[in-house]
């Protein structure tokens, strides 16, 4: 699964306006561009690959939210209302940092989709 987190925070960067209504844009144009980027390989994908893709996409949509003073994305909550992952168990011994995760074969790396997720821009008058 590829790390939509920085893509995205660099999506909300480059926006002038980091309205809610603006952040929510950009996340609808991610959801869009990745399921329509997934939907197109050849071979195709199974539906458990695309699921996992778009539910990476939320947990980040939902970190974004919150850190931005938001509640997580509807779309994300409604699908997936507990992004965090389970507390580790009192007796388990620490587990060492997660390695940077490695893409599947034919998925695309998350930066394919920047174009994607950046609204036009305004022309001046």
């Amino acid at each position: 699964m590829a790390d939509y987190y920085p893509l995205l925070a660099r999506a909300l960067e480059a926006l002038p306006d980091r309205s809610p209504d603006l952040r929510h844009t950009v996340y609808e144009r991610a959801r869009a561009a990745l399921i329509g980027q997934l939907r197109s390989l050849d071979p195709p994908l199974s539906e458990a690959d695309i699921e996992a893709e778009r539910v990476s996409l939320d947990r980040a949509i939902a970190r974004l939210e919150i850190e931005h003073g938001g509640q997580p994305d509807p779309a994300a909550r409604e699908a997936h209302p507990d992004p965090s992952p389970p507390a580790p168990a009192a007796d388990a011994t620490p587990a060492p940092p997660p390695a940077e995760p490695e893409a599947k074969p034919g998925l695309p790396r998350a930066p394919s989709l920047i174009h994607h997720l950046t609204l036009p821009k305004k022309r001046k008058s």
